[in-house]
């Protein structure tokens, strides 16, 4: 109704315009055969739309196909066991930010527990949303971490390499993958299942050692502030900083309010704002400390 309501207000414009009645308009316009021609016309609009529609269709479906294709095959690359003695895997876990101070005993029964994977380049890890159940520690390669920010959609936020440990987070709060791990290269890593991990690492070492080494020294570690400070000052600085989290859109600095914190992003995405104006939008590792300003997580953030 609304839409013939519409087309009679213009057909009464274009009657005034041209100062002619309605009747002596339709009168010319059936003379000249116009309804045929109406009609024409609006045919090939409909089959326009209708082109239109199909092939945006196609494309939706082809790229789902697509995605589809590509995700089974990145499914299908299965890591190969390595055979790695103990001792060597020992010795190198000795050396890592993690297990470093554990006695010469507890890591060999550490690396007895782990169990050596290649994966190929491509393949993935682990993938954000699934249950994790296993740590990892990178023996040799180059990874990414990737952030899904829509459904079958994910960025790179990261890149992790040699000695660097990942999955943790999953295990110490049982929870779900936070982010997606995926070979850059070929490489090679070490396994822990989480039974394992509480019997042979928690029972060693407590929760909040765990979260010093991995989440906040391996964080800095890859800072632009902080990646050249020395490992104890590291240590210092990780065993004062806490992590806290925010819902999206939970207000983290008030503008006019005092502030007596620094921050660091660890995780997520912070919108900056002065006087309701946006300025800028911070991202992992960003430094967070400007004064009269009103800083809210627009994506959840640790």
């Amino acid at each position: 109704m609304a839409v013939t309501g519409w087309l009679l207000l213009i057909f009464l414009i274009v009657c005034g315009l041209l100062r002619a009645s309605a009747l002596e308009l339709l009168h010319r316009f059936n003379a000249v055969d116009g309804w045929r021609y109406t009609a024409l016309v609006l045919g090939v609009f409909v089959a326009m739309l209708v082109l239109a529609a199909a092939g945006l269709a196609g494309r939706m479906m082809f790229r789902q196909t697509r995605a589809w294709a590509r995700e089974r095959a990145e499914r299908q690359l299965r890591p190969s066991a390595v055979l790695v003695s103990a001792e060597t895997i020992a010795e190198w876990l000795g050396r890592t930010l993690l297990f470093r101070d554990l006695p010469p005993g507890d890591l060999l029964a550490l690396a007895a527990a782990v169990k050596p994977e290649q994966h190929k380049r491509g393949s993935f890890v682990v993938r954000e949303g699934e249950t994790g159940e296993r740590l990892y520690v990178v023996l040799s390669g180059r990874l990414e971490v990737r952030r899904d920010y829509a459904p079958g959609r994910s960025e790179p936020v990261a890149e992790m390499g040699e000695g660097e440990v990942f999955g943790e987070i999953a295990l110490l709060q049982g929870g779900v993958r936070t982010r997606s791990i995926r070979c850059l290269e070929k490489s090679t890593l070490l396994g822990l299942d989480k039974a394992d991990f509480e019997r042979l690492v928690l029972s060693t070492l407590s929760r909040a050692a765990v979260e010093d080494a991995v989440q906040k020294v391996g964080f800095l570690q890859h800072t632009e502030l902080t990646r050249n400070w020395s490992q104890a000052t590291l240590a210092a600085f990780a065993r004062r900083a806490k992590l806290h989290e925010y819902a999206e859109g939970a207000a983290v600095m008030k503008e006019g309010a005092n502030n007596h914190w620094f921050f660091l992003v660890h995780r997520g995405e912070m919108l900056v704002k002065q006087k309701n104006q946006e300025l800028r939008r911070l991202k992992m590792a960003t430094v967070l400390a400007e004064r009269a300003c009103w800083a809210t997580a627009s994506r959840p953030l640790q």
